[in-house]
Formats: C-alpha cells, structure tokens, sequence
C-alpha cells in the first residue's frame, strides 16, 4: 500500500470540494479495513508535502539539521532567503525542491549510488 496514492486520492477529493473531516474520517475508515492503520502517519506526511509542492513554486532546502542550512544553500547555488525545513529522517545532505523537481543530494542518495555502481561489476 502506497502512502502516495492516499494523498493524491485525498487532495484530488479536497479540490472536488469534499468535507475535510469526511476526508479524514474516510481515509481512517479505509485504512482500519484493510489493516493498515500504522501507515496513516506517512500518508499525512505525504499529503502535507504535496500540498507544499502544490502551494509555492518557490525552492525548499530540506536539511537533517538546522546546522546544516546555510552549508546546504550555497551547495545548491538558491537564493539566501530560501526556505529551510528539518527533517529528521535525514541522514546528512540535503533535498532541493524547486518547480516540481526534486535534487536528492542526500547521504541516503549517494550511498545507493555508490552500491549500484560497485553491484554493477
């Protein structure tokens, strides 16, 4: 089960102009039926960064730490006024998401890297 599909479905649901609160409470009720109850947290945390896609065209640096911000900014050549978020499911690196596209220069995205190439031999 993919928490995306229930957060496109919810924002697809929300532009038709349905209730919020019957959003959620039908997004509980579907989740309680097929079992998967414990994945209501990442389908809201996919839901709020859709709808933080959705909402500006402006670059979000997303970082481990706020530590990490002002490195993380003049790596990726944005503006100084860009907004930072934190998260902690970072490693190190940071995430840049800027008109719909995303530069994963996370510690997380160069380790895959590196084992697909050693995988590769």
């Amino acid at each position: 089960m993919n928490p995306n599909a229930y957060a496109k479905a919810m924002l697809s649901l929300s532009k038709e102009g349905h209730n919020t609160d019957g959003i959620v409470k039908g997004l509980i009720n579907s989740l309680k039926a097929r079992g998967a109850l414990a994945l209501l947290p990442n389908v809201l945390r996919a839901y709020t960064n859709l709808i933080a896609r959705k909402s500006s065209d402006k670059p979000v640096v997303a970082v481990a730490r706020s530590a990490d911000a002002k490195e993380a900014i003049e790596q990726s050549g944005v503006p100084s006024d860009t907004e930072v978020v934190v998260d902690e499911r970072l490693i190190g690196g940071y995430r840049l998401e800027q008109g719909g596209k995303l530069i994963d220069n996370t510690f997380k995205a160069k380790l895959l890297q590196i084992y697909r190439n050693a995988t590769k031999a």
